[in-house]
């Protein structure tokens, strides 16, 4: 009987407590929703970025009077770790336009050609004036006027191109670097291609990422019979 009017008021205060409890973290929650969904023009502006983490850092320390908000905190907390990343990201991104890669110049290259006994020719990159991706390197191999023969065209990263072995051109990258650099060459199966009796041109260019194109050689292909 000694029980009842003592333990009524408990059970008021802890009702009492959990209802408010769930009316701070539904505050918290649409705060947080809010501050999300508004992030993007705060990005650049550390400013304001600082005011928001400072006040992220006072509803923490605010939550945290409630044993029963221990959640809110850590809600921030990743917030907060989020907003950091987004923001070096956006950093990142603004430095990475600023900073334009040095224009190089149209690339220029000296070419060698040699023909093998073994009825192959050999076009070799003696010197290249900066590495070229393989994908902007093509080539053009064309029969001499009055001949009757079809122009071999394709391109350096070509999966029958590049590192290929016994197709009709191939490319061979000496040091595996995905690019063409010196000492690269192609190799041309001239019985295949029918180049054997020389005369063809073998044409080697360069496009660049705004679309031009640059000639790098225009190498004559000599017999190999």
């Amino acid at each position: 009987m000694h029980g009842m009017p003592s333990g009524q008021p408990v059970a008021v205060s802890a009702a009492t407590r959990v209802s408010d409890s769930r009316t701070r973290k539904q505050k918290f929650e649409r705060w947080l929703i809010a501050l999300v969904s508004n992030l993007g023009p705060f990005f650049g502006k550390l400013p304001v970025y600082l005011q928001v983490v400072g006040h992220l850092r006072w509803v923490m320390r605010r939550e945290r009077v409630c044993e029963d908000e221990a959640v809110s905190p850590v809600i921030a907390t990743v917030l907060l770790m989020a907003i950091t990343v987004l923001l070096a990201s956006a950093v990142y991104l603004m430095v990475d336009d600023a900073i334009a890669a040095p224009d190089k110049g149209a690339p220029y290259a000296t070419m060698s050609v040699r023909a093998l006994d073994n009825g192959f020719q050999v076009v070799r990159f003696t010197e290249l004036s900066q590495n070229l991706h393989t994908a902007g390197v093509t080539f053009s191999i064309v029969p001499p006027s009055g001949v009757n023969g079809s122009s071999i065209d394709g391109r350096v990263n070509d999966a029958d191109v590049y590192g290929s072995v016994g197709e009709t051109v191939t490319f061979h990258d000496r040091d595996a670097s995905f690019t063409v650099n010196r000492g690269d060459y192609f190799v041309i199966n001239a019985t295949a291609a029918g180049t054997e009796e020389g005369g063809w041109t073998m044409f080697v260019r360069s496009e660049g990422s705004s679309g031009a194109t640059t000639e790098l050689a225009a190498m004559p292909l000599p017999a190999t019979v």
